[in-house]
């Protein structure tokens, strides 16, 4: 047996029943009969080579010094058993099958008398994928179900690891790593009559003593920033002339960390408001790269975060908590960020941050007025407003916005109530999209003037004025001029008068001044 060499060739590729046992060390191997005895000329036995053998074709010599048939692992020129290596699968294995059996060395002779091919002949393939997210598995397709198709959703933005494995009839198995990278779908708002300010942290590095429930704090002045606080936005930011990633002690990144679950991130106002914007996530994960954490941008959860050594935290995801509890206020103030390290071992520094501010005016307008409507979007780009009606590119709102262009701002010169999108289309083709609704309030009209009174009125007469206007939700207010018509002041209701909101003003006890 020393002497032979065993080849299978398939459409599935190249294989080895067996390689000269003993061949090396011994230089003539194995010189073991094959068949039933250890005669010059044996009588022929059945050997079957299958995954399912408890050993190879022995590398010495046995015993009654022919090797015994039965079943058999394959095995390589080394002696070691394999899985049918050279072999791919799946595959179809219709096609040409050929055995070469090949006699290396002299003296010996023997004649093959017959072989074939044992197993299932027909069947279907079997496949799984193992990964993070929601992995669905649909039908499989192609001859014998040979191509897999799964479906995976709830994947946060970053490079992502899966294993597809396929399975044949016989069970024998291979394994495929698979890499899917998700980009991020750009954060878009709509800040009405407002602006969106970035304030960002730039001083020098921060360590983060390590387990240290109290953390360090690093404040953040902001000021000159005109309304009220609409939505904010927290960024870790990379510096753009390096490149941010999972090395120990990456100076380009916004937190550098070699076990970032360790850390909890908390946000204060200068209203003394505090926020939990992230706690403890991304476990072994090393380093804080570009990552935006936005509670109205409909983005994964930072709870989706896996823990995987070697990769760094990047893309779009929703705090821990709202940052709307910063809403309604003036952003004007210090600001103050927390970074704790809550466990042992693991350091690291917090080197670049920025809040993202918007501030605005209410959506509610009259008919003729004008609104600013400013876009923000993360990664930073443009937007398409649409519908264009009554849209324009001044803020007199003399040039129509023209459909389709990509914008920052427009003016709104609505005539009736009306909502509009601005929708922004990343480089990788993902579209993110925010509307606003301006409601439309008509200007009211005056149907009838107050009369002057038919009858004389004498002091000490009690008299009336009323006015007729149409509109909705009208309000009224009642004013006086002392001038001639120049100024007029709010009337109040004190005696004489009464009524001086309401469309009919009452007049008590009139007096010759009066005109």
């Amino acid at each position: 047996v020393g002497d032979l060499v065993f080849r299978l060739t398939s459409p599935c590729g190249t294989t080895f029943l067996f390689d000269r046992p003993g061949v090396p060390p011994g230089a003539a191997g194995n010189s073991d009969n094959l068949g039933t005895t250890n005669a010059t000329t044996p009588p022929p036995a059945v050997y079957t080579f299958d995954l399912a053998g408890a050993t190879v074709i022995p590398e010495t010599n046995v015993g009654p010094g022919f090797i015994a048939a039965g079943t058999y692992r394959p095995s390589n020129t080394a002696g070691t058993a394999h899985t049918w290596a050279g072999l791919t699968f799946p595959c179809n294995g219709a096609g040409t099958w050929t055995l070469n059996m090949s006699d290396n060395a002299g003296a010996d002779v023997g004649v093959l008398v017959d072989w074939q091919i044992l197993g299932v002949t027909a069947g279907n393939y079997t496949h799984s994928l193992a990964g993070p997210g929601t992995i669905v598995q649909n039908a499989a397709t192609g001859p014998n179900n040979s191509t897999g198709n799964f479906t995976v959703s709830n994947l946060a933005a970053g490079t992502h690891n899966f294993t597809l494995t396929s399975t044949d009839v016989t069970g024998c198995s291979v394994s495929s790593p698979l890499t899917v990278t998700v980009n991020p779908i750009p954060a878009v708002s709509i800040i009405p009559g407002g602006a969106v300010t970035t304030v960002s942290y730039t001083g020098p590095a921060v360590a983060v003593p390590d387990n240290t429930p109290a953390g360090v704090n690093i404040p953040l002045s902001v000021s000159g920033i005109a309304g009220t606080i609409i939505d904010v936005n927290f960024r870790f930011d990379t510096d753009p002339a390096g490149t941010c990633n999972a090395t120990v002690g990456n100076t380009s990144s916004a937190m550098n960390h070699t076990f970032i679950g360790d850390l909890i991130f908390r946000l204060t106002s200068p209203t003394a408001t505090t926020v939990n914007v992230m706690n403890r996530r991304g476990g072994t994960r090393e380093n804080i790269c570009a990552t935006l954490l936005d509670d109205d941008g409909g983005f994964p959860a930072l709870s989706t975060v896996t823990s995987t050594t070697g990769q760094f935290l990047s893309g779009n995801f929703a705090p821990d908590n709202a940052l709307s509890a910063f809403d309604g206020v003036s952003p004007n103030g210090n600001w103050n960020l927390n970074v704790s390290d809550n466990a042992g071992i693991d350091v690291g520094s917090m080197r670049r941050f920025s809040l993202v501010i918007s501030t605005a005016s209410p959506t509610t307008i009259c008919a003729g007025q004008i609104l600013q409507l400013t876009s923000s979007v993360s990664p930073a780009g443009l937007v398409v407003f649409t519908p264009a009606t009554d849209l324009y590119t001044d803020n007199l709102a003399t040039v129509p916005y023209i459909a389709g262009t990509p914008v920052t701002t427009v003016w709104a010169k609505p005539t009736v109530t009306r909502t509009y999108t601005a929708t922004n289309t990343s480089g990788a083709g993902c579209v993110g999209s925010s509307n606003i609704t301006i409601t439309v309030n008509q200007l009211p009209a005056i149907a009838t003037q107050p009369a002057a009174l038919a009858a004389p009125v004498c002091p000490g007469f009690n008299v009336t004025y009323t006015v007729g206007a149409t509109g909705a939700g009208l309000t009224y207010q009642w004013q006086l001029s002392t001038d001639g018509g120049t100024i007029y002041n709010d009337l109040l209701n004190n005696p004489p008068y009464s009524g001086v909101t309401t469309p009919s003003l009452v007049i008590s006890n009139v007096t010759t001044a009066m005109t």
